[in-house]
């Protein structure tokens, strides 16, 4: 069965840019997934989580999804793969601090967000994330102790952390098992590749020698 034209990746020319394309595209469309589902349970009462902050935080998400995917499917991959993750970062950012600051669960989402931009960025953009988000957290803790943090749009029990924890993991696997797929297919065809120009050689010389 054929799928709809807006659940294929975009294809490109050059082999690398088509590449980082589908892998970028699997990634915000399982996120749009994940968030929209934790936004629809959120609704449920009897979930722990309140339906307004659950939404304050996910849509934001699933906004900056959009917009990536949006982008990328007008060939802009590298602007997509920014905006997806200085976008993240702004969004995990601002819902942490207004969700309790350092101590709020939503600082394992972090974990994300560092995932996405080592991917994108490479060692350097890891780095350079990491470095901002330290920076971000000691702010948070200077506001706590001045008095400068708001309350907690919602309040952190347990059940929240262990919600917020297990749905940072699992996005963090999805985007980790993704990206090692596209991976390993690259070192696969870069190995295919090799072998072919090797054989193409071995049969070139064996002409050579017999002519």
């Amino acid at each position: 069965m054929r799928m709809p034209p807006w659940l294929q990746p975009p294809v490109f020319p050059e082999a690398e840019r088509t590449r980082m394309a589908a892998v970028l595209h699997r990634m915000l469309l399982s996120l749009i997934g994940i968030m929209g589902l934790v936004s629809l349970t959120s609704l449920d009462p009897r979930v722990a989580l309140h339906p307004v902050p659950v939404w304050t935080a996910e849509m934001p998400v699933i906004a900056v999804s959009g917009l990536a995917l949006w982008l990328l499917r007008r060939g802009r991959v590298q602007l997509a793969g920014a905006i997806f993750s200085m976008g993240l970062w702004l969004v995990v950012t601002s819902a942490t601090f207004f969700f309790g600051g350092i101590m709020s669960p939503t600082i394992a989402t972090y974990v994300t967000v560092g995932v996405v931009a080592g991917y994108f960025w490479g060692n350097r953009g890891l780095t350079g994330f990491s470095i901002l988000t330290m920076i971000a957290g000691l702010g948070m803790v200077w506001a706590a102790d001045t008095g400068h943090l708001p309350a907690a749009v919602s309040p952190i029990t347990p059940i929240n952390a262990w919600i917020t924890l297990a749905l940072a993991l699992s996005v963090t696997a999805v985007l980790v098992h993704l990206s090692q797929r596209s991976t390993n297919a690259a070192l696969a065809e870069a190995a295919r590749s090799e072998r072919a120009h090797r054989e193409s050689e071995e049969r070139y010389r064996s002409l050579v020698e017999q002519s």
